[in-house]
């Protein structure tokens, strides 16, 4: 069945009304969010997405996509998700991070975990690879929890950060040339096969 009201649009199994600018397609998609307007302009797709939004808070601009997308937190213990704000959730079973007002958070991937407030979450826990064509473009510092491979340019401007453990760099016959511009603090033990220049 398909029913509008008050320029909500909802399809399901069941009709009930639905907040202005609200779309809900699927069963119990956004289910707890009925009559109040304080939460609208969601869009939930797919059952149980974005179920346990309450009506009476500002939740708003909500994207879900998938089964339970956006339906539960992950930390501490799990549970609802009961307020979101301006956040996307696409893949079945993508999770807000934490109990409380979660606001501008993105979380793709089945059964992904965001992160919180403010990031951008791409893929679950299972993802060994990412690939991402053309330039990729930062603005602001870049964290990694392992190893980085590039090929090809690796250029920046105003570069810190810590090393630990050993660091291997190509050489210039095999993988090209290695070039270090600007004052450079190397600390403790170093060990060179092969010319420096």
């Amino acid at each position: 069945p398909i029913a509008t009201f008050s320029e909500a649009v909802i399809i399901e199994d069941r009709i009930e009304f639905g907040s202005a600018n609200n779309v809900k397609i699927g069963e119990y998609a956004l289910n707890l969010v009925n009559n109040e307007t304080t939460s609208s302009k969601n869009v939930a797709i797919g059952t149980y997405s974005l179920a346990y939004l309450l009506e009476n808070v500002n939740n708003i601009n909500n994207v879900a996509i998938g089964h339970e997308a956006g339906a539960l937190f992950y930390t501490p213990m799990g549970g609802a998700n009961q307020s979101s704000n301006r956040s996307i959730f696409i893949g079945a079973n993508t999770k807000s991070y934490t109990l409380g007002v979660q606001t501008n958070q993105i979380v793709i991937g089945d059964s992904a975990i965001g992160n919180g407030s403010n990031t951008a979450t791409l893929g679950n826990d299972s993802i060994t690879d990412t690939y991402l064509k053309g330039h990729v473009r930062g603005n602001g510092s870049a964290t990694f929890a392992s190893s980085v491979s590039a090929t090809g340019v690796i250029t920046g401007s105003n570069l810190s950060g810590t090393n630990t453990g050993d660091q291997t760099l190509p050489t210039a016959s095999s993988l090209g040339a290695v070039t270090i511009t600007g004052d450079q603090t190397i600390t403790g033990l170093k060990s060179f096969a092969g010319a420096i220049r």
